[in-house]
């Protein structure tokens, strides 16, 4: 028998073989971020994305900002998901004009920042 014919034969575990030598398991990881932290995480991007499209529906109403509107749902998801890390409430509405102004799914914006953030913060209910 050839060696090639050997190799064949042989059923290798590689993964098995490095955890063992190792002495560590080369399983995935399971998520670290608990279920429900994940589905709280959703909940709250989905609210905010809510509010975020009542912010952007008034800003092109007053001609502030131009989107086209196949791309509506996708941008407010966008910023909802950017702002998820906010700190505070001035935090929220910073990261919410940021997202705005530097998303490709904006045609133009005419607001300056204060216009832009007071929008949000409306729609908020602040």
């Amino acid at each position: 028998m050839s060696q090639q014919d050997k190799d064949d034969n042989v059923d290798f575990d590689l993964g098995a073989a490095l955890g063992a030598a190792l002495g560590a398991s080369l399983e995935p990881e399971e998520d670290p971020i608990p279920e429900e932290l994940s589905e709280h995480a959703a909940a709250e991007a989905e609210a905010l994305k809510g509010a975020v499209l009542v912010g952007l529906k008034d800003l092109i109403a007053k001609e502030l900002v131009e989107v086209e509107e196949d791309n509506m749902e996708l941008l407010a998801a966008e910023m909802a998901m950017a702002s998820l890390e906010a700190r505070d409430p001035r935090h929220l509405l910073k990261k919410l004009r940021k997202s705005l102004l530097n998303s490709d799914l904006v045609e133009e914006v005419y607001g300056d920042n204060r216009v832009l953030e007071s929008a949000f913060r409306r729609a908020l209910g602040g």
